[in-house]
């Protein structure tokens, strides 16, 4: 793996309905960009968005990894963002929030 981005934050929601935001369709096209996610290893799908010269608008992604209410990974390429694994993992911080710990890496371009 590459050099990664790591962010940490935390939802004054139950870790369920962070769960739900990340892989309902509907809730992440309104938080991210529109898409088609589905929370099942190896299904693909497309974020949508503004095309700009170098850049068609669309992100093609596969969902890697689904840990019911705890972890979520897939990876990304789009324009010039290739090779990307996103990864979600959420942790309880008590009974009424949620911590998200957000991960994007570039991955080795000999491995998917």
């Amino acid at each position: 793996m590459g050099k990664a981005i790591k962010l940490t934050t935390t939802y004054n929601h139950p870790i369920e309905d962070v769960w739900e935001a990340l892989t309902n369709k509907d809730a992440m096209s309104e938080w991210l960009m529109p898409c088609n996610i589905e929370p099942i290893v190896g299904h693909q799908f497309q974020f949508k968005t503004k095309s700009y010269p170098g850049f068609n608008g669309i992100v093609n992604c596969e969902i890697l990894e689904v840990i019911k209410h705890q972890k979520l990974s897939f990876n990304w390429s789009g324009g010039s963002l290739k090779n990307t694994i996103v990864t979600f993992e959420l942790k309880t911080n008590g009974t009424k929030t949620g911590q998200c710990d957000i991960k994007e890496e570039k991955c080795d371009k000999n491995k998917k």
